[in-house]
């Protein structure tokens, strides 16, 4: 911005101009060129030679004599002789500026050039040590606030840590949920084909078989075995700690506090258990380490717990088909018939077979062959397997959101997660007439104070995709479009411009253009790590 209310006098111009003449060689060098800026050693009198290299040498007293000798314009980095160069405000006590060398001598003040450096001498006042001091407050104020919000920040990226751990795990789980919640789904579809393939009354006299029974008591006795093997795997396990613990910590100085404590907590483990030994006779003790060498080897936890998982009712029937009397009802010659008949035959015989049966089935001369009602097996395997099939759906749906979402955390939701805090978190503005909200990555919307409606005003879409994913620039900008349409206008919609602040809050709302919003807010999330004090001292 240029300060146009200073204009020199024009008695003054003159004695500028005379003045213009004797300016520092130096004057509107930045600080990493002065070394270029000075006589060319052993010349005499002293020379200097242009930037670019070109051209004779020079009187170093041509440097800044508001004449262009040079044709890149070296030569005069202090006047505005030269077309197109840059002038270099040391600003001391404020921060130093560049500003176009045609504003040079042009008798304003430039707010950039606070020293006054731009003009000859006594034009403009030094204005850099008050102008410096009130950047300094300023900017040490934002320095607090940002300090304050920057733990704020640190908070949600503690979350977003937590969660990425807490998905990582969760996936590994997840994705043995759903192999085994496939294999369920499996198991069970067979269960239901072969339960629908026999008829209701049938299968329901089978399971009343003895060997249903028998295969139903050995299923349950491997179950409590499964089970007595993995509570016998713990208590190994905890007697392997306290023995290892014994065996690393004692000495043989039998007051040694360490194996006292062990051993008082075996004695504890003995105590709580109450391990039966005396009922235990020395044939019982001989019979099960037989049994146990004799099935160590071909029998593991894996094993055993697969056979007490066994479908109970598909072995029935498989065993059924494998006996060579299977089905000897059926199998009667009246089912059989059919292989001694011309083929021509065939159909006027099946239609007097099934008419016969259904009056036999009628008069309860034989069973209900031919009823194809479900029995409550049936029923049970098929609920079994739509349970099944929900539970595969439903795993495979949240693997499928814990993915998402692990990969969100790697750019979407901040540089470190810090915004997946804030999901559905909603913010609220009244302006008197109207309430506005945004709930960060969902709905945006106005919703009248007066007894009117409420309005969407858009759905999250994007960050501000102007930019690249990972600045600051990038997370100060949110939009929601594809809201409620206007009367006679476009759909409405939301940019959400964003800065760092201790609260997540809206500050204004602004509508440019019809049904098109700019609301101005805040939030500790785009509250950066600051930079280090050395960096923001050299630029001072």
């Amino acid at each position: 911005m240029r300060l146009r209310s200073t204009l020199a006098p024009f008695f003054l111009i003159p004695v500028c101009l005379a003045q213009s003449a004797h300016r520092s060689p130096t004057l509107g060098v930045p600080k990493d060129k002065l070394s270029l800026y000075v006589p060319i050693a052993g010349s005499n009198p002293p020379q200097w030679r242009c930037l670019d290299g070109k051209g004779d040498l020079l009187l170093f007293s041509a440097v800044n004599d508001d004449y262009c000798d040079c044709e890149d314009g070296s030569d005069e980095p202090g006047t505005s002789a030269c077309k197109g160069g840059m002038f270099h405000c040391v600003n001391e006590g404020h921060l130093p500026k560049n500003i176009p060398n045609l504003r040079v001598n042009d008798g304003l003040c430039d707010s950039d050039c606070c020293d006054g450096s731009d003009e000859p001498a006594g034009v403009c006042p030094n204005r850099c040590a008050e102008l410096g001091e009130a950047y300094r407050t300023t900017l040490e104020q934002e320095r607090r606030l940002r300090r304050t919000g920057s733990k704020i920040r640190s908070s949600y990226v503690s979350y977003a840590k937590k969660e990425k751990k807490r998905l990582e795990e969760a996936l590994e789980k997840g994705r043995q949920a759903v192999d085994q919640a496939r294999l369920d789904e499996m198991r069970l579809k067979a269960v239901l084909d072969r339960a629908e393939s026999t008829s209701a009354d049938a299968l329901e006299y089978k399971l009343q078989s003895p060997l249903y029974a028998s295969l139903k008591s050995h299923s349950a006795a491997v179950k409590a075995l499964t089970t007595k093997v993995a509570n016998m795997e713990g208590k190994i396990a905890t007697l392997k700690s306290i023995l290892a613990e014994l065996e690393t910590s004692h000495n043989p100085n039998y007051q040694d506090m360490a194996v006292r404590g062990a051993i008082k907590g075996y004695q504890d483990f003995l105590e709580s258990e109450k391990i039966p030994t005396d009922d235990v006779s020395e044939e019982d003790l001989e019979d099960l380490f037989k049994a146990a060498e004799n099935d160590v080897e071909s029998w593991t936890t894996e094993e055993l717990k697969r056979l007490g998982q066994a479908d109970l009712t598909g072995l029935l029937l498989e065993h059924e088909h494998h006996l060579a009397g299977f089905g000897k009802t059926e199998d009667s010659i009246l089912f059989s018939v059919e292989h001694y008949l011309p083929e021509a035959w065939l159909p006027y015989y099946h239609e007097t077979k099934t008419l016969l049966i259904s009056w036999m089935v009628r008069l309860g001369v034989v069973r209900g062959v031919l009823d194809t009602s479900d029995s409550d097996e049936v029923k049970r395997a098929r609920t079994a397997y739509s349970d099944a099939q929900r539970a595969a759906e439903d795993a495979e749906n949240k693997l499928a959101a814990d993915e998402d979402l692990l990969t969100k955390l790697a750019g979407f939701y901040g540089p470190d997660g810090e915004w997946l805090k804030l999901k559905d978190t909603c913010i609220e503005k009244n302006t008197g007439e109207y309430t506005y909200s945004i709930c960060f990555f969902g709905l945006a919307t106005q919703r009248s104070n007066n007894g009117g409606g409420t309005h969407s005003l858009g759905r999250f879409t994007t960050w501000n995709d102007e930019e690249a994913e990972g600045t600051l620039e990038y997370y100060s900008s949110q939009l929601y479009e594809h809201g409620a349409r206007c009367w006679n206008g476009p759909e409405r919609s939301v940019e959400l411009v964003l800065t760092c602040g201790t609260e997540n809050a809206l500050l204004s709302i602004a509508e440019p253009e019809k049904c098109e919003y700019i609301v101005e807010g805040t939030s500790p999330a785009l509250c950066w790590p600051l930079e280090t004090e050395a960096q923001t001292k050299d630029e001072l």
